[in-house]
């Protein structure tokens, strides 16, 4: 039996905020990761959670570390 689709938004921010903290927990602490080791999770694990919390925000997916750098600079004039 399947989980029901969460409905709202909070239900689904809540998912997103979980699915989240779950990928970050997939890396165990108190050892220590080789660079490669780390990129890999950041791309297998931390990346598709952080764009479907981004989706459920109605955020935009950057492209690119060059987009990323000029979203985060908009939201901050934005927000402060």
């Amino acid at each position: 039996m399947t989980e029901p689709k969460p409905k709202t938004l909070e239900e689904q921010a809540t998912l997103a905020l979980h699915l989240v903290i779950d990928a970050w927990e997939a890396l165990p602490g108190g050892k220590d990761y080789r660079p490669r080791e780390i990129a890999k999770w950041l791309s297998d694990r931390m990346s598709p959670v952080i764009n479907h919390g981004r989706k459920v925000l109605g955020r935009p997916i950057p492209k690119s570390h060059t987009d990323a750098v000029n979203l985060t600079k908009r939201a901050s004039k934005r927000d402060g």
